[in-house]
């Protein structure tokens, strides 16, 4: 056995169960669950926002973000990459999933308190104190509860157990807002808020440790072999997330270091707003990933129809947001309060970036997945060389907007070298080519609403919405195998919610 190989025979990697048919109702269903639920959350995470950023101004808020991102930076140490490794072995139906299991927890009680030390030792070089400082010890006892949770989550999604991840997600913010909005209304300060994070985390884990109780998978002492395994296979996903998580985070770190946090604030909630687009793409993918990793190793036609649709699909909602938040982009101080007018000025640039993250998320997926995590590495390692330049020189002449600038670059180079290794080394993509109408689509819409600038924004939300989707269905962009596909899985949907049972007969094929 070589040094690279699993500590077992490779097996092969069949299909989630019902075979080729079962996969668009499943990925249906898996991503209905987490939208829904992740729509909830981000609602309540999208009101909590609201809320603190009227009541903590631009200073309080973009202390919070700014603790949030620095603590960041040291987080790819508590978990090295292995949920990801997990979920790709329990998908891959590996009969030692009960002492990979083991051995992810046991590498990560070790990590945890490595990186809370790291991150507290960086904080006392860097002279931090007061409310900043206070957040980061928060923020840091949360990371560490949450990697935790994280390992039964990967089991959950690795099993399709979607709803498990639902639960737990919901429990969890539902702990803050309660917690949180309950300190808001007493009064209390910055801090009280902050605690009450580690309060929803610990919940979190409860409810996380009780649904993985449930599954009664046991646990095995992992041998040193499969300790050896999951460090080899998660180093370069560790590496490449990283990178991810530098030129992510870094921008915001930076501001802080250099203009204030109030300008931390101006641009982080500007991120905020494209939660709801986020939360949709983290869903898809979180239910398409095992498929991808089913899949991936058998015909490669097929894993390129799979990769183009189900980017195109992602890309279809996004240029929703981006036309909203390009031509709308006052709906920020409307929500935040006039403290907050220049969130509008880089609203429209954080739209736009949707698009290369979306396929540079996506591809990097399917790189993980057909076990080639080293190639993301290499992107991202080159995509955090072009931020961190950017950043450090455009933040100090040009602040927020040079951060947002340099956050679009970086977007562009990751996704533009998954996309090579992904034709090279998975399959045979046609994203650009499959997005174009739909790009046409949103830009009608898009010069319509900006035509109408009398409108509010209650009714020109939703126009931009039906115009858009007028211009989907005048340029065809949907066949008429996929109109008929969609409208099954709806019905499905529906059935579900009904509690009847849907014949297998009337799924969907995913080509």
């Amino acid at each position: 056995m070589t040094p690279a190989s699993p500590p077992e025979a490779p097996v092969a990697t069949p299909l989630p169960s019902g075979g080729r048919k079962s996969l668009a109702p499943q990925i249906f269903h898996n991503t209905g669950i987490l939208a829904i639920s992740g729509l909830v959350v981000r609602g309540m995470g999208m009101g909590m926002m609201v809320v603190l950023a009227r009541s903590l101004g631009a200073e309080g808020f973009g202390t919070y973000q700014r603790a949030e991102s620095f603590v960041a930076l040291f987080s790819i140490l508590a978990s090295l990459g292995l949920d990801m490794i997990l979920t790709r072995e329990v998908a891959r139906a590996s009969a030692r999933t009960p002492e990979y299991l083991a051995g992810v927890m046991i590498l990560k009680l070790l990590l945890g308190p490595l990186c809370l030390a790291l991150v507290l030792g960086f904080a006392a070089v860097r002279g931090y104190q007061g409310d900043f400082l206070w957040a980061i010890w928060c923020y840091g006892f949360v990371l560490l509860l949450t990697t935790i949770a994280q390992t039964f989550d990967a089991v959950f999604q690795g099993l399709d157990e979607m709803g498990y991840i639902a639960l737990a997600n919901i429990v969890n913010q539902l702990a803050f807002v309660i917690l949180g909005g309950t300190c808001i209304l007493l009064g209390k300060n910055l801090r009280w808020i902050l605690t009450t994070l580690v309060f929803a985390a610990v919940v979190r884990l409860a409810v996380s440790a009780r649904l993985m109780a449930r599954l009664r998978l046991g646990w095995v002492t992992p041998k040193p072999a499969a300790l050896f395994y999951l460090l080899l296979q998660s180093v370069p996903i560790a590496f490449a997330t990283s990178f991810v998580i530098v030129y992510q985070q870094l921008d915001a770190v930076l501001l802080g270091e250099l203009k204030g946090n109030a300008e931390v604030g101006w641009y982080k909630a500007s991120a905020k707003f494209l939660l709801f687009f986020t939360v949709l793409r983290e869903s898809f993918l979180v239910a398409i990933y095992p498929v991808f990793a089913s899949v991936a190793h058998g015909d490669r036609e097929r894993m390129g129809g799979l990769v183009t649709r189900a980017a195109r699909y992602q890309l279809i909602v996004a240029n929703y947001f981006i036309i909203c938040f390009i031509i709308l982009p006052r709906v920020a101080p409307k929500l935040l309060g006039a403290e907050f007018e220049n969130t509008a000025t880089v609203l429209p640039i954080m739209a736009l970036m949707l698009v290369p993250q979306t396929i540079s998320i996506t591809l990097g997926r399917v790189l993980v997945a057909s076990g080639n995590q080293k190639r993301v590495m290499v992107a991202t390692g080159l995509a955090m060389v072009v931020n961190v330049a950017l950043n450090l020189a455009l933040i100090p002449r040009f602040g927020y907007m040079g951060a947002a600038a340099a956050g679009m670059a970086s977007e562009v180079a990751v996704a533009g070298v998954n996309a090579y290794y992904v034709r090279r080394y998975v399959a045979r993509t046609h994203i650009m080519r499959a997005v174009l109408r739909p790009t046409m689509a949103a830009v009608a819409a898009a010069a319509a609403i900006h035509f109408m600038p009398w409108l509010h924004l209650y009714a020109a939300l939703p126009l931009a919405a039906i115009l858009y989707a007028a211009g989907l269905l005048v340029l065809r962009t949907f066949s008429s195998s996929e109109l008929s596909q969609g409208l099954i899985l709806v019905r499905q949907g529906v059935a579900r919610l009904r509690g009847n049972n849907v014949a297998a007969a009337g799924s969907p094929e995913t080509h």
